[in-house]
């Protein structure tokens, strides 16, 4: 009883709006010189997956693309492969207070089930938000009533781009894919009414893919009955020829309309709205054009022309750590599976010096040169913030 009252004590557990809330209170407070310690991770746990998307261009099929094959597969080093890994990463999380934490990559996450499970059982009495981008194709019953039952995830991004196992067959390396999903999403529903609980909240992932972007109202339809809290479309960002020819063309703005309204009547929020203002252009026009629109100003005139590296660390799969989420080319000295931790490199004059030269600029570095920065609505809510922050002290 006493570990569930400290659990229902907790600020960040199932609370992204908190964690957003401290992120923006503290790049607001934010002095030139300070030391940083992210409160994020992106965190790759492998480079291996149970599934062989057609459009993946990460991971195993990294080598046939120029700019992702620093990340493909080295049978020497997959981070969970190994739990000394595992349990050091849910050391650091507890030593330097991280507050998010999201679990992705080119590989499935729970690939290594077990010792993802023993990550999330570490942190399960600790204040963080987990978040978990996956297939869902290694979990069954039993793992979905375990992930609710103790409360180990907080939020289970899921993806599903299917209407039907046809479409699946065209998409994954097997058509089961698609009636796995519902399963796990119907396990999901059942076990939170169960457990009377609302975690993990469930996030669907929909590539926009030239095999389903005219399928959209009937892979919605999918959903009705499941508890959903977020539909995310996101276009397939083309690295290869392959993924090219699987670009989808313009959406069939009836369909979008339909879409909509079905996701409204079910109560399921979206960035449905993001479609119809790009639609009429080319499928992933846009995407790594160079563009670069964050820009914050906070409460001691310190200019930010970039958040991220004062916010967020990535530790890769096979430990390689990239000074920049969106260039994950271009890495530190520094790899996670030879350290004891991450503290070396946060007391490291290399780390020191690259956050240093975002203090205080208005323009990026020379490092930042073709930003791929993709998570606008993220900045448009800490510009929010600050505005709001700004008004209160005017007052």
């Amino acid at each position: 009883m006493l570990k569930l009252f400290q659990r229902t004590k907790m600020r960040f557990k199932f609370s992204p709006d908190a964690v957003t809330e401290a992120m923006a209170a503290g790049l607001y407070d934010l002095r030139s010189g300070s030391r940083i310690i992210p409160m994020r991770l992106f965190v790759y746990p492998t480079a291996l997956c149970n599934d062989k998307c057609r459009y993946c261009s990460d991971s195993l099929n990294a080598e046939q693309n120029t700019e992702t094959r620093h990340l493909r597969y080295d049978p020497r080093k997959d981070l969970f492969a190994d739990k000394e890994n595992v349990r050091r990463l849910a050391a650091d999380v507890k030593k330097f207070s991280v507050r998010d934490i999201h679990l992705f990559g080119g590989g499935e996450p729970f690939f290594y089930k077990e010792n993802m499970f023993y990550f999330l059982e570490s942190l399960r009495d600790t204040d963080v938000f987990i978040r978990v981008i996956t297939n869902a194709n290694a979990l069954d019953d039993q793992d979905v009533e375990r992930i609710v039952r103790d409360r180990l995830v907080s939020q289970l991004n899921i993806s599903f781009n299917t209407d039907c196992e046809e479409t699946a067959s065209s998409i994954y390396s097997s058509p089961g894919r698609h009636g796995h999903t519902l399963q796990v999403l119907s396990a999901l529903t059942r076990y939170k009414n169960i457990y009377s609980s609302g975690y993990p909240s469930v996030d669907i992932m929909f590539t926009i893919l030239k095999n389903n972007y005219d399928r959209i109202p009937a892979v919605v339809g999918n959903l009705r009955g499941h508890r959903i809290h977020f539909f995310f479309f996101q276009r397939l960002r083309c690295y290869t020829e392959q993924q090219r020819a699987l670009a989808a063309p313009s959406l069939p703005q009836e369909d979008l309309k339909a879409a909509g309204r079905m996701l409204e009547e079910m109560g399921i929020t979206s960035n449905i709205s993001e479609l119809a203002e790009v639609e009429g252009h080319p499928a992933g026009e846009g995407e790594g054009t160079g563009r670069h629109k964050v820009f914050l100003r906070n409460r001691r005139g310190l200019p930010l022309a970039c958040y991220m590296p004062f916010t967020t660390l990535s530790i890769c799969y096979n430990g390689a750590v990239p000074v920049c989420q969106f260039k994950y080319e271009q890495q530190f000295a520094f790899n996670y599976l030879d350290s004891g931790g991450l503290a070396p490199l946060l007391k490291s004059g290399e780390y020191s010096s690259f956050v240093s030269s975002f203090f205080g600029k208005e323009t990026l570095p020379d490092i930042c040169g073709g930003c791929r920065f993709c998570v606008d609505h993220e900045s448009e809510t800490l510009r929010k913030r600050f505005e709001h922050f700004d008004s209160l002290r005017k007052r």
